[in-house]
């Protein structure tokens, strides 16, 4: 949802250039930015859920 609207955005703020290989260009940005924020909260949550289970189990 998110990535049909930025590229709408996009495209008519003139953004991006106005070919097939504009819009590819920008695609591979948005997804590449996605995928980096993706994997540096999977790596915080990973980190704060092995603390909470490592609290459980000391308590146990």
């Amino acid at each position: 949802m998110v990535t049909v609207l930025m590229m709408t955005v996009a495209y008519v703020c003139k953004w991006m250039e106005h070919s097939v290989r504009g819009v590819l260009c920008y695609f591979a940005i948005f997804f590449a930015i996605f995928i980096i924020v993706w994997v540096i909260q999977f790596v915080i949550w990973k980190r704060r859920i092995s603390k909470i289970n490592s609290k459980i189990t000391y308590k146990n």
